[in-house]
């Protein structure tokens, strides 16, 4: 039995992974089954709602990280994706900055029908800090990775912010010096550099490297984001709301420790009509997209550091 191929992508919260991945479902060469498991901050995802491929399913691991308190799950997940889908390839979608080698172990006890296929590593270029965690065990997961895609870089820059953003990159190159490594305006990246990477992954380390990964797996606990916080608005679908007021509202959050929104919203044109709207927001940045056919109601979830504490306040006064 052919092995059904598995993509992983790991990265910050607002790297841009889901657009990473929207671009390569679109560019898959014929019209493969695909689910994408999407491991999500909060209790709710809004992302499965921009799927309109049917051959695109979506199946979500909520409120945790795969690579720790969601590893267990992991296993159980993939084996009903297989008995319920039936699909020619698994897009996985972790949260936050998940370590590729736990997940990739798991994928490794089911290799009789998968096999990691490619795992990439997705970095903003414009809001990286730098990583928490540059110890022993991190230089080794990153080995894991096939590939780095530097996202969201500008496509025109003078010398003096190439140079800034360069030197925020530092920790990229020190941390993850043999990886291959790209640069992304849109997060639009050619398919054929995003599958059937995988040279063998964990193989590629010595077995004494392995054995220190098993040994401490989650290393360093840092380098998960566990101080995001989320909470969730909804309103009726009655409810419409005006793109400048919501856009000059939501800028000033960021300065709050918020870092991503998202939802479906009913937003107001210029005649007093309102339909509804994909809404995503990312370190003050907002993007929309069409929603045809959606009639449920507004849903917004909010991400970022510290900011529960925010929840009553943001809920009295979005526009």
């Amino acid at each position: 039995m052919q092995k059904i191929p598995v993509n992983i992508f790991t990265g910050f919260l607002g790297s841009g992974k889901t657009t990473v991945i929207m671009h390569l479902l679109n560019q898959l060469p014929h019209p493969e089954k695909v689910v994408w498991l999407k491991n999500e901050y909060g209790d709710v995802n809004i992302d499965k709602l921009m799927i309109e491929k049917t051959n695109v399913q979506t199946q979500e691991l909520l409120n945790g990280c795969l690579c720790c308190v969601l590893v267990g799950k992991l296993e159980n997940a993939l084996l009903e994706i297989m008995e319920k889908f039936q699909p020619e390839r698994i897009i996985i979608e972790t949260s936050g900055t998940a370590y590729p080698g736990p997940i990739v172990w798991e994928i490794n006890r089911l290799q009789d029908r998968l096999r990691v296929d490619s795992v990439i590593n997705i970095v903003d270029a414009l809001n990286f800090s730098g990583y928490s965690d540059r110890s022993y065990a991190a230089k080794l997961q990153a080995k894991v990775n096939d590939l780095i895609i530097i996202n969201k870089y500008p496509a025109q820059l003078d010398e003096e912010t190439e140079l800034e953003i360069e030197q925020r990159l530092n920790d990229i190159y020190e941390v993850s010096l043999q990886t291959p490594k790209i640069k992304s305006v849109t997060g639009k990246v050619d398919y054929k550099l995003l599958i059937g990477l995988d040279n063998g992954s964990l193989q590629q380390l010595t077995t004494e490297e392995i054995q220190s990964l098993k040994d401490e797996p989650n290393s360093g606990a840092n380098h998960h984001e566990d101080e995001v916080e989320t909470f969730y608005l909804e309103y009726p679908a009655a409810r419409s709301f005006d793109i400048t007021k919501l856009d000059n509202y939501l800028r000033d959050l960021k300065s709050y420790g918020f870092i991503r929104i998202k939802g479906v919203v009913y937003l107001t044109n210029n005649e007093g009509k309102s339909s509804a709207t994909l809404y995503n927001w990312v370190y003050g940045q907002s993007s929309t997209q069409s929603l045809a056919g959606y009639g449920g109601k507004n849903q917004i979830l909010f991400m970022g550091k510290g900011i529960l504490r925010l929840k009553k306040q943001v809920m009295q006064e979005l526009p």
